[in-house]
């Protein structure tokens, strides 16, 4: 008789089983969600897995098999009923006894070696399918319900017909030598996500047939240099262009929806379109030539502004942000931070480059960058820093540097409170577990 307490025991003895009663282990909730390690893989058998009650292969739903070494997954076409199954890392090349599973709604199976994916053709309750990083050639498989597909970084794909998979939601094509964005097809009326990163595409004008698409990353397409297209695709919400070859952004100027804007790595300086945005609430800007920041003055709802490396100098049109919340301006020419100073929501903010000896924070206080860091970390855990705010003003840096003492000591004590609060759930669950002990025959 074998006394299982845990998830963890089950699998250790799973090369022992020989029979479970399901009615006898029902607080064990991993027998409905099994993940299994390599360990286990290696030394579990077909006779093990047959020998399984037949009540638990009929209720198993979900099964993760995460990086193993599995070539050949034969024994899986016995769980019928399985709705969920990721075989991510491991070493398979023939898929075939995936074909039985009839009831899969989601599979993974990125990261392996397979070529051939025909035995996908029968699964057409599909909604999310990933092949990422595979030696696939060619994929033309209907897949009627199919809403997510990844087959990116296939780097021997040849063909690609998405026309029999009308209800795609999201699709990745990353890193798939891809010239022209017309190998999508334009039946994908749906469409709200597209991946396209590291391609080559130099021309997007079929972009314009995905009129509902509200999230577009076309990082490192370097022969795009002109975004026109996107003026038509209203609707989105996340967009980057990071490692293009553009130059303006004029067409962005319609795209009043936008949350979520990526420009790093371009020859860009003026970004006026911007001021249109008035729901952006992350924008990136590394590595460009941009100076002007007054398009951003008027966007409210701005949390995350990223511009390291750019040419910025005065940042008083960010003062009136409320909801700001993260500035990254590190390597630029600024100077004066006081704007900042006085934002209710100051909390990281890096300024000029990190070897710089002074920050000219109020009157000619400088202290160190290790103080200014640490200032900013007590602000992100502590509301209430009017204090510190009344020593800046005073010039009164020895009195500051007590202040930052006190503070740090009151975030210690918040940290230990946290790990005695882990500790006591810990406990919990471990009583938990004694409590739903089980016995397999």
């Amino acid at each position: 008789m074998l006394k299982i307490k845990s998830k963890k025991d089950l699998l250790k003895h799973f090369d022992m089983l020989k029979k479970i009663d399901i009615n006898d282990i029902q607080q064990i909730y991993v027998l409905m969600k099994m993940d299994v390690s390599q360990e286990v893989w290696e030394k579990a058998s077909k006779q093990n897995l047959l020998s399984f009650n037949q009540q638990f292969i009929q209720q198993t739903r979900e099964l993760t098999f995460y990086k193993n070494e599995i070539k050949y997954p034969h024994i899986i076409s016995y769980l019928s009923n399985l709705t969920h199954l990721n075989l991510e890392y491991n070493n398979l090349t023939d898929i075939s006894a995936i074909q039985q599973l009839k009831n899969l709604r989601i599979l993974d199976l990125s990261r392996n070696e397979i070529e051939d994916i025909s035995a996908l053709e029968s699964l057409i309750n599909l909604t999310s399918l990933n092949l990422y990083i595979n030696d696939i050639t060619s994929y033309k498989i209907a897949s009627p319900n199919l809403e997510e597909l990844n087959i990116g970084a296939n780097r021997y794909l040849c063909e690609l017909s998405l026309e029999q998979c009308p209800r795609l939601l999201n699709l990745q094509v990353n890193d798939l030598r891809i010239e022209n964005i017309n190998v999508i097809s334009p039946k994908l009326f749906q469409l709200r996500k597209l991946e396209i990163n590291d391609n080559s595409i130099s021309k997007m004008q079929h972009i314009s047939y995905f009129l509902d698409l509200q999230s577009l990353n076309l990082d490192c397409n370097k022969l795009i240099k002109n975004i026109e297209p996107l003026k038509y695709c209203t609707q989105m919400r996340e967009l980057v262009l990071s490692n293009t070859g553009i130059n303006e952004i004029t067409p962005l100027k319609f795209l009043k929806h936008l949350q979520s804007l990526h420009l790093n790595f371009i020859d860009i300086s003026d970004i006026w379109p911007v001021q249109f945005m008035r729901n952006l609430k992350d924008l990136e800007m590394l590595y460009t030539q941009v100076i002007d920041l007054h398009p951003l003055q008027y966007l409210y709802q701005l949390e995350n502004v990223s511009a390291f490396h750019a040419r910025i100098i005065d940042i008083s049109p960010l003062s009136n942000l409320v909801k700001l919340q993260s500035l990254a301006f590190s390597n630029n020419k600024i100077t004066n931070i006081e704007p900042l100073i006085h934002h209710k929501n100051f909390r990281q903010t890096y300024e000029n480059d990190e070897k710089s000896p002074k920050y000219n924070l109020k009157d000619q206080i400088a202290p160190t960058t290790d103080e200014l860091a640490f200032y900013n970390k007590i602000l992100s855990v502590h509301s209430s820093h009017k204090q510190i705010r009344k020593l800046l003003y005073q010039n009164n840096i020895s009195k500051f540097r007590a202040s930052l003492t006190q503070k740090k000591n009151y975030v210690s004590a918040i940290f230990n409170n946290q790990i005695m609060m882990m500790n006591k759930e810990v406990d919990m669950l471990m009583q938990f577990i004694q409590n739903s002990t089980s016995y397999l025959d």
